[in-house]
């Protein structure tokens, strides 16, 4: 029976549920919240509330859920603010028009800014993109003829209260926070967080750093120029210090963020609350020192409440209600026959691993060269792989097998040689690519996306080569169970112990549909039972008919698994062949235990 015959249909309110009714309350709650508040004070107070709301949103897309902290979106702000006025007043744009346009032009100017910044990482990145943002401030003071400099622009007025404004804004909000949330559910937004957690696990999951942080950027600033087309209209009047200000735009949408809690969709609101009320507090009793306050704030969040007021209470909550953040939902029960993983690994392996034999070599490296410096970590490595086949890479430490695994993969590229694969010359080809043509990796140190659950680091995977995240979800699903993490979906990766880190690892590896899997270390220190239960996995992925690159330390599984075994010393093929010929092989033996150790043992 199809799983979509046994839910019942509903409608109405019932198909809204619990959060979405609650959600349009609150939407109901603030349209009709001026006919309640009369004073023109207090609908300022909501205007800037929902304001700030929609910045630290739109911040928080690319800072708190990307990872990518900007000092500079005065920058988009200014801009939207700027176009919009220039263009109401200049040529007489429809002023809906010309804030959608503001919005557009922010967009279009985050795309040469981010194909900068992005090159930079961390603090750099952040210092770069507040730059650019003075830069556009100084250039909006000397472009007088456009601009008209520090003298501002002087917006005519356009509505005789305030209560048109606040119904603008509600929408621009409500816009945001949909967009935001959206997004998050959407292909980009598993591949932004992913991002955030681990930009190398992402690559390796088949996600284009550049790309998908770019896109972020070009979505916050599309919202953050929206929010600047209607403050100018709203202010009455702008000018360069005003809207491209580092401390009064840039510093308090991080501020409203934060205080809520980055990476969290309903901090913003949370952080924008405080962020008015002390403003207008601090203001009137400290001035200009109210940026003192701020600073201070930001510092006491960071250090004290990292997850932010929003995170903390919700920690709280938890402990109330006698449940931990680290514990797994329930589990459901599958049937074990319905998953396609687990009957891909119960096929015909002998048949597959013969038919997949006659294509040729999957793998091949020719001549492979890798040097740091004076340091030469390969040296004309040349290997095969054939279709179905594991290939195990052993060698003392420092022999060069993780470099090799990175070469192949596309973490490092090759001084000289060539990398072939599926007839393919991917030479030099980032991992994200090699990723979609079949190649997935696992690394030395487990790099799980921590702040991501169990099952959304496998969907994460499982995106690489599916369009749908429900499909996605259901292919993530199917490799959890397979790899008996199916239990644990529900738990942060952060929280699972190493062993179960290893097998997520493994897990998002199988999740990208790969041909070809380099394994590194996946026994490093695990107990002997969880090693057994890692080589009944890899022998269950061998029978799939999946070829498979392990570098090891641990004998009993390269040993157990392995059709042909390559030895590399100091970067070069020191020997080759059956597992049993190469445990004989004295100048194996020799590379391994010293020349007085091994003539002892002959």
């Amino acid at each position: 029976m199809d799983r979509t015959e046994t839910v019942p249909r509903v409608t109405g309110l019932m198909r809204i549920g619990p959060r979405g009714l609650g959600l349009t309350l609150i939407l109901l709650a603030f349209a009709v919240l001026p006919l309640f508040v009369r004073s023109p004070y207090y609908i300022h107070l909501l205007i800037l509330f929902l304001m700030w709301l929609g910045l630290g949103e739109s911040w928080n897309l690319l800072g708190g859920f990307t990872g990518q902290v900007s000092f500079g979106h005065a920058a988009f702000f200014g801009t939207g603010a700027y176009v919009t006025s220039l263009l109401y007043i200049g040529p007489g744009v429809p002023l809906v028009l010309a804030g959608l346009l503001g919005g557009v032009f922010a967009a279009v100017l985050s795309i040469p800014i981010g194909l900068v910044c992005f090159r930079l990482r961390g603090p750099y990145f952040a210092l770069t993109i507040l730059g650019f943002a003075e830069i556009l401030r100084l250039i909006a003071i000397n472009w007088r003829s456009l601009t008209k400099g520090p003298v501002g622009v002087l917006f005519p007025p356009i509505f005789r209260d305030k209560l048109p404004f606040y119904y603008i804004v509600l929408g621009l909000a409500v816009l945001t926070i949909w967009v935001v949330w959206a997004t998050l559910r959407s292909k980009a937004g598993y591949y932004f967080r992913a991002l955030r957690d681990d930009q190398e696990a992402a690559n390796a999951l088949g996600i284009d750093p550049t790309r998908f942080k770019l896109f972020s950027l070009i979505l916050s600033a599309f919202l953050t120029g929206l929010l600047g087309g209607f403050f100018a209209p709203y202010q009455g009047y702008i000018d360069p210090d005003v809207v491209f200000s580092i401390p009064d735009i840039s510093i308090a949408m991080i501020v409203v963020a934060v205080l809520g809690g980055m990476g969290n969709l309903w901090g913003p609101p949370v952080g924008a609350v405080i962020v008015v009320v002390l403003s207008e507090i601090l203001r009137t009793t400290l001035g200009g020192a109210h940026l003192l306050v701020y600073s201070a704030v930001i510092i006491a969040i960071v250090v004290f409440l990292p997850e932010g007021l929003v995170g903390w209470f919700g920690r709280l909550l938890a402990r109330s209600a006698g449940r931990r953040g680290d514990l797994p939902l329930p589990a459901e029960s599958r049937p074990a026959a319905a998953s396609p993983a687990l009957r891909l690994a119960r096929g015909n392996p002998a048949s597959a691993g013969e038919d997949r034999r006659r294509e040729g070599a999957l793998l091949r490296t020719e001549k492979v060269t890798k040097a740091f410096g004076g340091l030469l970590a390969l040296q004309g490595v040349d290997l095969q792989v054939q279709p179905g086949e594991v290939l195990g890479l052993i060698g003392p430490n420092g022999a060069g097998k993780t470099t090799l695994l990175s070469v192949i993969s596309g973490f490092e590229r090759p001084t000289s040689g060539r990398i072939h694969f599926n007839s393919h010359d991917i030479t030099g080809f980032p991992p994200h690519r090699n990723t979609h043509l079949g190649v997935a990796r696992t690394f030395q140190i487990v790099r799980p996306l921590g702040k991501m659950t169990v099952l959304e680091n496998a969907v994460t995977a499982a995106l690489a080569n599916t369009v749908r995240v429900s499909a996605a979800r259901e292919k993530a699903e199917d490799v959890l169970q397979f790899m008996d993490l199916y239990p644990r979906r529900n738990v942060l990766a952060a929280n699972l112990t190493l062993a179960e880190r290893k097998r997520l690892e493994l897990a998002r590896a199988l999740a990208t549909s790969p041909r070809l899997l380099l394994l590194d270390e996946v026994a490093a220190g695990l107990n002997p039972t969880e090693t057994k239960t890692v080589v009944a996995i890899l022998e269950r992925i061998r029978d799939a008919g999946i070829s498979i690159v392990a570098v090891e330390h641990v004998m009993q599984v390269i040993m157990s698994i392995s059709d042909r075994i390559v030895v590399l010393h100091y970067g070069r093929v020191l020997a080759e062949g059956k597992p049993a010929e190469v445990a004989r092989n004295p100048e194996v033996i020799q590379a391994y235990l010293g020349v007085a150790e091994a003539t002892g043992r002959a």
